[in-house]
């Protein structure tokens, strides 16, 4: 766990949905990954197990409760010849959102519903513009996984507080030409720095070369090592 990480807490989650102690940091912490209700979590067991400080068998539990109780969807994906399961918190943009201080978790600004919308409820209210991001990627592949890879490598990118700028993300592109002739092994290379959160993209671990670089990629962008993590 990188320093700087946080899980953000919301009230409703507590007074609405009535969640507390590992079942609470869980949901919070898929709700981060997919509350804008696109993207979904393939993060580790090991991952949402340090956060609650608890085991995986207990991170486990708490996945299958909030399954049951409807506050999170399930699904297998396949990827590379392996089934790799998501989740997606299902109560995206329905509740009012207060501050809410809770011990060893960082809070970030979050809207209070007021009835005077205030600026970032106007802004949300606009209609959605497409990003400079989306226009690189879209006219760089027609591939809906690439697209998504490469989406949620820049989502990781923010999370990590090392946002890219368009050059970065071309760069990126650029050297994923380079190391990849298709669009599964760019997926691949792709979904390799997401889960060890490295800011740049190397050859896959299992290939001589990329082994060499992966050690040096951890020690110089001081990444946790995710591959001692097992998918669930």
């Amino acid at each position: 766990m990188q320093d700087g990480s946080y899980v953000v807490i919301q009230a409703f989650m507590v007074n609405d949905l009535k969640l507390k102690g590992n079942e609470l940091i869980v949901y919070a912490a898929i709700y981060g990954f997919t509350q804008d209700g696109e993207h979904w979590f393939y993060g580790t067991k090991g991952y949402l197990a340090e956060w609650c400080g608890a085991t995986k068998g207990t991170v486990g539990n708490c996945l299958k409760s909030l399954v049951g109780k409807g506050l999170l969807e399930r699904r297998e994906q396949m990827q590379q010849g392996q089934i790799r399961i998501e989740y997606r918190a299902t109560k995206i943009g329905t509740h009012p959102h207060k501050n809410c201080d809770t011990p060893h978790t960082k809070i970030a600004p979050i809207n209070n519903l007021d009835t005077q919308p205030n600026e970032q409820q106007k802004q949300a209210s606009k209609p959605q513009q497409r990003s400079s991001y989306d226009a690189i990627i879209d006219g760089y592949t027609e591939s809906p996984e690439l697209r998504d890879a490469l989406r949620e490598f820049i989502k990781m990118r923010k999370m990590i507080k090392a946002p890219m700028t368009d050059r970065a993300l071309t760069n990126i592109l650029a050297k994923l030409d380079r190391m990849a002739g298709d669009d599964a092994t760019k997926v691949a290379i792709l979904d390799q720095s997401i889960e060890r959160g490295w800011r740049g993209v190397f050859e896959l671990k299992d290939t001589p070369q990329g082994a060499d670089r992966n050690n040096q990629a951890a020690q110089q962008q001081g990444g946790f090592d995710a591959a001692r993590y097992n998918y669930f």
